[in-house]
């Protein structure tokens, strides 16, 4: 059975009202006056003179102006035109300036700074989005509509599908109307699905979102979503990332018809990432949507409900709340509790098994024992972050923190320190494992001959060695050899097998030397080349088969057996 092809269902360009939508709005920029030099025949001498041809886009009209040279140099333009009805001089720039044909404020511009690419310059762009019931299907459908004005003030609007997002009653599909080419991204013109599903778009706030008639979620698996009231609850909404959650979790609806759809949306928000605009509805903390009923959901009873809604809570109060009902706090409690300490401070405890108020009296106490210690020191590195920074190492370190005096020690600038030692001791280790495992795979390869002898390197501390003594960057290589991307041998003098002397590096899918250097990345002399040269044959037989090889012990044992 054949897949919809649900590309083709998509139209490919956004309603008709759209453009004039925008342009009502502002979002494609305002009006203009294109003006260049030109010619007019003067009646009193019957010759030609300059003049200034202007022509505005709000009224579509051209009309004459005196010429006045301007004295900006090419800031601006090198001439401008005299106002008829004032006389002042006007240049090329940003400032408004009234038509004198339809009296409308307009932006004035010399032809010179109109660009001459793509239909000319892009005076305004937006990206609406769009909402759609297509064959019973739920579509948001985003687009970037650009304006751009030539030389000449002829207008041009560009139409590009953008991103979008189709919602059927099995399925959530995501498209794009771009590609990534070498130097840039283009608009295709048309839509391609895309192989994973994520929200691309962010949030948008209502004069960007195209108005539509909520019958259009009839029939649609949007039906009982609610979505028109949620995208009209705030001043930033996230569509795209709302109907994502209603169709993994369709009694998000109960929590918008209680009154509760500004905290919804502010909890769809909190996922963003601290780089990132748009949302990770799996990140959601703080609300079981599995359960049906907004008590359960939101984890307050409906007395509390009342008392949050009375007073107008703010979201980050009734977060606060949720984390610190059942550790004493009350709801006559947590404006205390939030005037000695921020929200982020206080949620950035939710989820480590600890008492919070505890928690944040331990720091306050740790606080000023720093501050105590160093007067003289105006930072202090411990909060609540800080304190959670160590509980992660902690546990990663195997410690037990039911135990209160590994959850709360006496010092935690030192237990802070000693966790995070710790764990790079282990990391090291991990990372020695690595460079063992990576010599014993190469030990067959060790070789030597006529004074000088070449191994694999054995350690990470070989190459910082190797790199300071040599002053040269196999110490950058490190990684890459204990990963196997790359291979390091180390040649040394038979009598000085410790002290480095020169450092080969060789390509094991290639079978050749790719470098070979010495001090300061000098190349080596004839001996060590003929040496290396010797080495690479014994390599490739090695591979081939042609040389039997085994390892240090394995000749240790056939030795002894032999005795």
């Amino acid at each position: 059975m054949e897949e919809t092809n649900y590309a083709e269902l998509l139209p490919k360009n956004p309603p008709e009202g759209v453009t004039d939508w925008l342009r009502k709005s502002g979002k494609l920029g305002g009006d203009y006056i294109i003006y260049k030099c030109g010619t007019a025949l003067n009646p009193d001498t019957g010759k030609n003179v300059r003049v200034v041809d202007c022509h505005c886009t709000a009224c579509n009209k051209t009309f004459p102006a005196e010429y006045v040279k301007s004295d900006n140099g090419s800031r601006f333009a090198p001439f401008g035109f005299k106002d008829p009805s004032t006389g002042e001089t006007v240049i090329s720039a940003k400032d408004y300036y009234i038509c004198p044909e339809c009296k409308k404020p307009v932006r004035v511009y010399h032809s010179s700074n109109m660009g001459t690419h793509s239909g000319g310059s892009k005076m305004g762009y937006a990206h609406p989005l769009t909402i759609h019931n297509i064959n019973g299907n739920l579509a948001m459908l985003c687009w970037y509509i650009e304006r751009r004005i030539d030389r000449g003030g002829k207008e041009r609007i560009n139409k590009s599908p953008y991103y979008g997002y189709l919602f059927t009653p099995t399925k959530k599909v995501c498209f794009s109307g771009r590609e990534t080419g070498f130097f840039s991204t283009y608009f295709t013109g048309d839509w391609k699905r895309l192989k994973k599903f994520e929200d691309k778009l962010g949030g948008f706030t209502k004069d960007q979102i195209y108005p539509w008639d909520a019958s259009i979620l009839n029939g649609t698996v949007a039906e009982n979503s609610k979505l028109d009231m949620y995208v009209s609850c705030d001043d930033t909404v996230y569509p795209v990332s709302y109907m994502s959650l209603y169709r993994r979790f369709p009694n998000v609806e109960n929590l918008i018809m209680s009154g509760w759809v500004k905290y919804l949306n502010w909890k769809i928000a909190d996922t963003k990432s601290y780089s990132g605009s748009c949302p990770k509805i799996g990140r959601i903390k703080g609300l079981n949507l599995r359960m049906a009923k907004p008590t359960e959901m939101l984890g307050l009873n409906k007395e509390e409900m009342r008392y949050i809604k009375t007073h107008k809570w703010s979201n980050e109060r009734i977060d606060v709340y949720g984390c610190t009902k059942g550790q004493g706090v009350t709801l006559e409690g947590v404006g205390e509790l939030m005037k000695k300490y921020s929200a982020c401070e206080i949620t950035e405890l939710t989820g480590t098994g600890a008492n919070i108020p505890r928690a944040l009296r331990y720091v306050d106490k740790q606080k000023a024992k720093y501050r105590k210690e160093h007067p003289k020191t105006y930072y202090c590195p411990i909060n609540t972050r800080y304190l959670g920074d160590y509980w992660n190492m902690a546990k990663l370190n195997g410690d037990n923190l039911s135990d209160d005096s590994i959850r709360y020690p006496h010092r935690l600038e030192t237990a802070h320190d000693n966790a995070a030692e710790l764990i790079k001791l282990k990391k090291a280790e991990e990372k020695n494992e690595a460079f063992v495992r990576r010599y014993k795979q190469l030990e067959k390869y060790c070789y030597e001959n006529n004074g000088l002898l070449i191994r694999p390197a054995a350690s990470g501390t070989e190459f910082i060695e190797e790199g300071k003594k040599l002053k040269h960057c196999v110490a950058s290589y490190a990684d890459w050899h204990a990963s196997g991307q790359t291979t390091i041998f180390f040649i040394r003098k038979a009598d000085k097998p410790n002290e480095p002397h020169y450092t080969l590096e060789y390509d094991f899918d290639r079978m050749y030397i790719v470098q070979n250097r010495g001090y300061k990345n000098q190349d080596p002399p004839e001996e060590v080349k003929d040496f290396a040269a010797e080495w690479d044959k014994r390599v490739k037989a090695i591979a081939q088969g042609k040389i039997k090889t085994t390892s240090k012990k394995q000749s240790k044992e056939n030795k002894r057996s032999a005795a």
